[in-house]
């Protein structure tokens, strides 16, 4: 159970940087990474305007079982992501079907405290004086084809 907290927190870690200023695009772009880390399948669609994110969702699938984790573990697991998760600006769901899990986080950066966030560990700051502006695009990708996921 530990196991699969440390791998979802590494998920959203690795999807998300921060760095300071920038940007200059006008236009709202969407672009979706897939890729399966460990036997979990996962997509993530990202909102962006120039270097900035505006909102992330990631939905990952996943057999529990074959992890050798049983269905009240991932009860458990859900319910302590449920409350690490239950931030302004982030949305967490969990389907569980059979042996299956269905979980999708949506995260609005423009509605979320950042600090909160990073207080979550679901973004680090890069920022020397630890404020965080915004969530850059450019790092998010790097963080994510790092992880394995490619651009759909």
């Amino acid at each position: 159970m530990k196991r699969l907290l440390k791998l979802g927190m590494c998920i959203m870690i690795a999807a998300v940087v921060l760095n300071g200023c920038g940007g200059g695009d006008s236009k709202i772009e969407t672009v979706v990474y897939e890729g399966e880390i460990n036997g979990t399948k996962i997509s993530s669609t990202i909102n962006y305007l120039g270097d900035r994110v505006l909102k992330q969702k990631t939905v990952s699938v996943m057999n529990f079982a074959d992890l050798g984790i049983t269905k009240d573990e991932m009860e458990q697991t859900v319910e302590q992501y449920k409350k690490l998760y239950d931030i302004k600006g982030v949305n967490y769901r969990a389907d569980i079907t059979g042996d299956k899990i269905t979980e999708t986080t949506i995260i609005d950066y423009e509605t979320a405290d950042f600090y909160d966030l990073k207080a979550a560990k679901i973004i680090t700051g890069a920022k020397k004086d630890g404020k965080i502006l915004y969530v850059s695009y450019e790092q998010t990708v790097k963080n994510l084809e790092s992880t394995g996921l490619t651009k759909k």
